[in-house]
């Protein structure tokens, strides 16, 4: 089965493109279909890189909530090599994934996504990012994904423009 995986953030394809370095923490959709009517789950990722950023002092100032930081130390510290957080919505309103295989919260809703921690890399690119892809759906759809569609890959142009307009605004990376 192919699955098909839209990556939200353009620092993601800077990265891809060595503009700068890889990302260390990126979103995506996975979907059933290339026309993106079938939503299947949405990821955010986080590689090791990253998990050190917020262990660091610096990192662990912008945090204002101290029960994240305490499970994101225990993790980062302990033999394990990936961990799962459920973020779930607030209300029944608010849309979540109940095609997914995970535990219902006190509200008994399903989580709207779910954060991946990982030690198994130091930044993201297309490879890895399929792969990852491929993990969590057979973890949390039980899909054996056997192909992964990358969807809506900009242009090397379109990207160098976009890194140029947020360096020129400031950005860092």
């Amino acid at each position: 089965m192919t699955i098909y995986v839209k990556i939200k953030h353009f620092l993601f394809w800077y990265g891809q493109y060595k503009l700068c370095g890889k990302s260390c923490c990126d979103e995506f959709w996975v979907y059933a279909d290339r026309e993106q009517q079938t939503e299947l789950a949405y990821f955010e990722v986080n590689t090791n890189g990253e998990l050190e950023y917020w262990i660091s002092p610096e990192g662990a100032d912008e945090l204002d909530d101290p029960e994240w930081l305490a499970e994101l130390q225990d993790f980062y510290y302990s033999n394990e090599q990936i961990h799962y957080m459920f973020l779930y919505p607030k209300n029944e309103y608010e849309f979540s994934f109940s095609n997914l295989l995970v535990p219902k919260n006190d509200k008994g809703l399903y989580p709207n996504y779910i954060d991946v921690w990982t030690k198994r890399a130091e930044g993201w690119d297309i490879e890895s990012i399929s792969e990852c892809a491929k993990e969590l759906v057979k973890t949390f759809l039980r899909i054996d994904a056997d192909n992964v569609e990358i969807l809506e890959i900009p242009t090397y142009e379109e990207t160098k423009k976009l890194f140029l307009e947020d360096c020129a605004d400031g950005a860092e990376f």
